[in-house]
């Protein structure tokens, strides 16, 4: 079973959220209260196989970039 954090917990987050529930093991947003990490670098590496890039576009590749 693949462990799925969410970065971004706006519109598509909480879709994405709501299809995977008994897979995700985080959520990553600055602004939401319901976010387990205020910042993708708080977050553990070995705590989440997959992640959904769900945020703004223009943070996306500050995001992939260190996710790769």
């Amino acid at each position: 079973m693949k462990r799925i954090l969410i970065i971004g917990y706006g519109v598509q987050g909480k879709k994405r959220h709501n299809i995977e529930r008994n897979k995700v093991v985080g959520v990553v947003d600055p602004f939401e209260k319901i976010a387990n990490y205020k910042n993708i670098y708080d977050v553990p590496l070995n705590v989440y196989d997959v992640a959904f890039v769900c945020c703004p576009d223009n943070h996306k590749e500050e995001i992939i970039t260190f996710l790769v």
